[in-house]
């Protein structure tokens, strides 16, 4: 495998194609990860830096294959069918900790109210069993990546919502106590992207939203890990 600058897992979503435009748009290569290449053949832009490649998530040695020669890693990944939590959110987290080096991050995208302390809380019940127990996979796939001792970042965006990125400030929180506001799948993207290098975001998890009430007055994207804490989930 090429020397690629990400990985992106789950590329032909939401979030995950949002993560290989923005890597396009900051002239980064990419190398996007889907099940069935030929799915998306039409939908990736045609740029030499980006390489769709096949991968399963599910499957151990396809992900150390697909990461070789990677500075980075995206986990944007989620099952589609109701009982592919397990494999997909968990499992497949779990893989992609297992297979990457002790020089790659390792970016995860999760959801805000996954923590088990919020099983009560009607949102978080609603998503649970609208793919069988999909917050907690989503919860055992952080803690699978938080306990793998490799460099990692856990973003737990809001209620997402298709918007162009930097429309309205970014606001962070941390502990999953309290669900943050709407946020754009493009600005998740950017997060994640510079996730990838900021010091500031070595093995953090966070809550993530926007304040729609203020414009998006704010400085490098990476300052947004700034006064975040290691340890801090739950």
């Amino acid at each position: 495998m090429s020397e690629v600058d990400g990985v992106v897992f789950g590329a032909g979503g939401g979030v995950g194609f949002e993560c290989v435009q923005h890597m396009l748009s900051k002239g980064q290569r990419v190398r996007a990860v889907v099940r069935s290449p030929q799915k998306y053949a039409d939908k990736f832009p045609k740029d030499p830096k980006l390489t769709i490649a096949q991968g399963d998530v599910t499957n151990l040695e396809s992900v150390r294959e697909v990461i070789k020669g990677a500075k980075g890693v995206i986990f944007a990944a989620s099952g589609t069918t109701f009982w592919s939590a397990a494999s997909v959110d968990f499992q497949g987290a779990k893989n992609v900790a297992d297979a990457a080096t002790q020089e790659q991050r390792v970016v995860l995208v999760s959801s805000a109210l996954v923590s088990p302390k919020n099983r009560l809380n009607p949102i978080r019940i609603i998503l649970n069993n609208f793919r069988w127990s999909l917050m907690d996979n989503k919860f055992k796939g952080e803690c699978a990546l938080r306990d793998s001792g490799k460099s990692f970042t856990v973003v737990r965006p809001g209620h997402l919502v298709n918007e162009p990125s930097g429309q309205h400030r970014l606001i962070t929180g941390q502990g999953d106590g309290k669900l943050p506001g709407a946020v754009s799948r493009a600005d998740v993207a950017a997060v994640c992207v510079a996730a990838i290098t900021a010091t500031a975001a070595d093995k953090i998890t966070f809550e993530l939203g926007a304040d729609k009430s203020q414009g998006a007055a704010q400085g490098p994207i990476a300052d947004i890990f700034s006064g975040l804490k290691q340890g801090v989930y739950q």
